[in-house]
């Protein structure tokens, strides 16, 4: 499992470079102003309707199924792979089509605070969008199919390859003055993947679509996967439903709030992409087939690291955001106003980033192991607190509102993950160990806050205030020495 790890953590990494060189990029070419809201909406266009039903009938189905029928029996998995191949490829298609027909009321609902010239432009790049949805659909297959045969090339390679695309749409877009090769741009990059990909799979023997006499076989193996996924299928719903909340509180905010909970949401997405995506995906094509105990013991290693990791990540965040979105951003068109914007809903959004993090992990650990009834209940509980925040908050608290609304639902759904594996009794004493050396940290920075000092020694004093407690505290040298022995075995 952790040589997959490892492999997703590399990909992941050249993926989150290329993506720190693109949002720098953006941030400094068109800020928070009309051309990247209108780009941060169309994307999230593109992404709620098919994207969560891909994640979970890949993740909770797909993949489980065709590892165990490549143990069983190759032309078994060859079989089910050319009948999800046809499926992904007709429903991809016809949503993309209805995509490109109702652009523009798309982009309405979603953004109902946007002017009259923003969501001409969103509409256009969600058309654009639009005739990706097959490609980027198919490629997803791809990157599962791959985890299953313990190739994860293609899923470690799909950031990078967006990344890619989209600092090229942006240069020329730039140069050119036509912001609609953002998009162009995005559509190019998974041309190019699906092209990978499918080459891949031909060479594996793979088939793109089932011969006459197969219909019924794929059937057949279809079968399992639609009652792994079936139930999971409420959880796109619900995550739509959120998304769509979400974009409209921060449209009513103001159109920069789109712009900047998208920043927001990349630097935290790096933290999942880098840490949780490789550990949660590996799980996936590994944990189907472990015994119970050894299941348990791989998961709690796995949350102790994300623990130990995500903890000091998400207090540097809440108490220098500004700092950081000022580091990260502040050049060019990310002027004064687009920093504080930025670090507003940073500030409270990190407060939950490591219950993220284990919950995100925990949440494909569950699928592996088909409890998704448990998660299903998890779902339902931390979108509920999220919605009912953001409807109820944006009036009063602005922006911070969102932060504060994403905190709830990280923290609501990472902590019922670790109940739904029942692992807080093997987490208890890292949890208060971990717990302990923040709030000593907090204490002290409060006490030290009044101070006149250069902006930069706050992370300096962090980061060696941390060091210093990998060192002394032997819980904490205990998980080093774990955490390096895993990735040395792998």
């Amino acid at each position: 499992m952790f040589r997959v790890v490892r492999t997703l953590m590399l990909g992941g990494l050249t993926g989150k470079v290329l993506g720190i060189a693109r949002e720098l990029l953006s941030a400094a070419l068109f800020g928070t102003g009309p051309i990247a809201a209108a780009y941060r909406l169309a994307q999230a266009a593109f992404l709620i309707p098919l994207n969560g039903f891909l994640s979970d009938a890949f993740g909770a189905g797909f993949t489980p199924a065709y590892a165990r029928a490549r143990t069983d029996e190759i032309e078994r998995s060859r079989v089910l792979f050319s009948g999800m191949h046809a499926i992904v490829l007709v429903v991809s298609v016809v949503v993309g089509l209805l995509m490109a027909m109702f652009a523009l009321h798309w982009v309405r609902l979603l953004a109902p605070g946007f002017g009259a010239g923003t969501a001409a432009l969103a509409s256009q790049m969600v058309v654009i969008m639009s005739l990706a949805m097959p490609f980027y659909a198919l490629t997803a297959l791809y990157a599962s199919a791959g985890l299953a045969e313990g190739k994860p090339q293609i899923a470690a390679t799909r950031a990078s390859a967006q990344s890619v695309g989209l600092i090229l749409g942006t240069l020329v877009a730039w140069y050119t003055g036509n912001a609609l090769f953002i998009a162009a741009g995005f559509l190019l990059a998974y041309v190019v993947l699906t092209a990978r990909g499918l080459t891949s799979a031909l060479a594996q023997g793979t088939r793109p679509w089932p011969r006459r006499t197969e219909w019924v076989a794929v059937r057949g193996l279809m079968l399992p996967v639609w009652r792994a996924v079936r139930l999971l299928m409420l959880v796109p719903v619900l995550l739509q439903i959120h998304f769509v909340i979400e974009r409209r509180v921060a449209s009513l905010i103001g159109a920069d709030a789109v712009a900047a909970l998208d920043y927001v949401r990349f630097l935290s997405d790096t933290a999942v992409l880098l840490l949780a995506v490789p550990i949660g995906l590996a799980g996936l094509g590994t944990m189907p087939q472990l015994t119970e105990p050894r299941f348990r013991e791989l998961a709690a290693r796995s949350m102790r690291m994300l623990l130990y990791i995500g903890v000091p990540l998400s207090l540097a965040l809440v108490l220098h955001a500004e700092l950081a979105v000022q580091i990260v951003f502040g050049r060019g068109a990310f002027d004064a106003a687009s920093v504080d914007r930025t670090a507003s809903i940073l500030q409270t959004l990190a407060v939950g980033l490591w219950a993220q993090l284990m919950g995100y992990a925990g949440a494909k650990f569950l699928s592996a192991r088909h409890r998704n009834r448990s998660l299903i209940g998890v779902y339902v509980v931390a979108v509920g607190c999220n919605v009912l925040l953001n409807l109820a908050l944006y009036r009063t608290m602005g922006a911070a509102g969102l932060g504060i609304a994403s905190a709830a639902n990280s923290l609501v759904f990472g902590l019922l993950v670790l109940k739904c594996l029942g692992l807080f009794g093997a987490l208890r004493r890292d949890l208060i160990t971990v717990g302990a050396i923040a709030l000593a940290y907090v204490l002290m920075w409060n006490l030290a806050s009044g101070l006149n000092a250069p902006r930069w020694l706050p992370l300096v004093a962090f980061a060696a205030y941390w060091c210093v407690a990998v060192v002394v505290v032997p819980r904490c040298r205990a998980v080093l020495h774990e955490l390096w022995l895993s990735m040395r075995a792998a």
